[in-house]
């Protein structure tokens, strides 16, 4: 396969996910981050620096067919930061794709987005992907603002956007919360494999969730062809169904309640390790 995939936040677990799955089938890499990932696949180019860096974005995006923007602050900090490299930094990202003629440009948004969103006032069927965006901090305010970037970027120069608010995508989730909200890694990897065959340009906002029993989200508009999520964490995490069996979550519990759980009660722009 001749297509070359950037992937920004490389040495990330996310981006380090997306980089294994893409090695695996066939495409050629071209790795960003601040530091070099642990993992590099044979014949994948690394570059080291900054998505803020307008010249090294420009370097790095030449002759890529797709972008996937992890790169960024993971979690809550100080508004400074959070607008110098998520926002400013993403703003980059997008310019220097549209000026190098980049054609798919994958955003990873968060649930985040829309941590202000409650279970108990989820439709019948389930929150929608493109739900009101109601961030709970200012790294969810990047979220938006990543959104709304993606929105202008396809509108204008006609670049595929797929913007990914994704819950809680770790191969082995801690709290209770995580049964919601948990992304696997199949599903992660699958959604990116099939969006990258699709040829069809489009803007898209959807739901980074498997298919979980204690989910609350609407899943049916996944709107990628050749996609559908098969993970369930209640089948695929035995040991944290045990710790956490099924129970009714009180509508006074913020962490469970509320999308975007402990970030909705932290202070804006502490520090999250």
């Amino acid at each position: 396969m001749n297509d070359l995939v950037l992937i920004t936040g490389a040495a990330g677990r996310l981006g380090g996910f997306a980089t294994s799955a893409l090695a695996a089938a066939g495409y050629r890499l071209r790795l960003l981050d601040l530091r070099e990932p642990e993992v590099v696949p044979e014949g994948a180019e690394v570059l080291v620096g900054s998505v803020t860096d307008a010249a090294l974005m420009a370097r790095a995006t030449e002759g890529a067919t797709a972008l996937l923007h992890y790169g960024g602050h993971p979690r809550e900090r100080t508004w400074e930061q959070i607008l110098e490299v998520n926002i400013d930094g993403t703003r980059t990202v997008l310019e220097a794709a549209r000026h190098s003629g980049v054609a798919k440009v994958y955003l990873a948004s968060s649930n985040h987005a829309a941590g202000f969103q409650t279970r108990d006032r989820a439709p019948e069927g389930g929150l929608p992907p493109d739900c009101t965006a109601l961030a709970d901090s200012y790294y969810g305010v990047s979220k938006v603002t990543t959104e709304a970037l993606g929105a202008v970027y396809h509108h204008r120069f006609g670049i595929d956007v797929l913007a990914v608010r994704i819950g809680s995508c770790d191969e082995h989730p801690a709290d209770e919360r995580s049964l919601s909200t948990w992304l696997s890694r199949a599903d992660h990897d699958a959604m990116i494999l099939a969006w990258l065959g699709d040829p069809t340009p489009a803007y898209r906002i959807v739901w980074g969730i498997s298919d979980n029993r204690r989910g609350w989200f609407d899943l049916s508009g996944t709107s990628i062809p050749g996609y559908e999520p098969t993970g369930d964490s209640e089948r695929d995490l035995p040991d944290l169904v045990r710790q956490f069996p099924p129970r009714e979550t009180p509508s006074t519990d913020p962490v469970l309640n509320r999308l975007g759980g402990s970030f909705t009660t932290v202070e804006l722009g502490e520090f999250m390790p």
